[in-house]
């Protein structure tokens, strides 16, 4: 398997591409992480963050997604007038935590939904129906 930041979600009526790569990480880090990727995903995981880390993950991963930084920035402003705020902080903890790893490790509503969690927050991981190893 292959590392791939890739994060491709449905929001705002649109299938959308994010991907975040050091560049992206980068300006990140200048405008609203100072302190690391990891400590800003600390901040989104547990909601103790500001609203400008929010935007900006979701910004910078729409420029990786292959949009340019007016067309991020507009398609932003209108995603705020239709979202609301822990909506998009959910989907900038998926965008940071498909940095982190190369895999969508937060589901997305439909994904929760079809693994019969739909009342999840979409910062929820799936549940496992995995068994462990038996102590027979």
């Amino acid at each position: 398997m292959t590392y791939d930041p890739t994060y491709e979600t449905d929001w705002c009526g649109e299938t959308v591409t994010f991907r975040l790569r050091t560049g992206e990480i980068l300006r990140l880090q200048e405008k609203a992480a100072p302190d690391g990727p990891w400590v800003a995903f600390d901040a989104l995981r547990t909601g103790r963050c500001k609203l400008d880390l929010v935007h900006e993950v979701i910004r910078q991963g729409l420029i990786g997604g292959g949009k340019s930084g007016n067309e991020a920035s507009a398609f932003l402003k209108e995603a705020v007038e239709t979202t609301p705020p822990d909506e998009r902080r959910a989907l900038a903890l998926g965008i940071l935590a498909n940095w982190l790893t190369g895999a969508e490790t937060v589901p997305k509503k439909a994904d929760a939904a079809a693994q019969g969690g739909a009342d999840q927050p979409a910062s929820t991981p799936p549940r496992s129906t995995e068994t462990g190893p038996s102590s027979a």
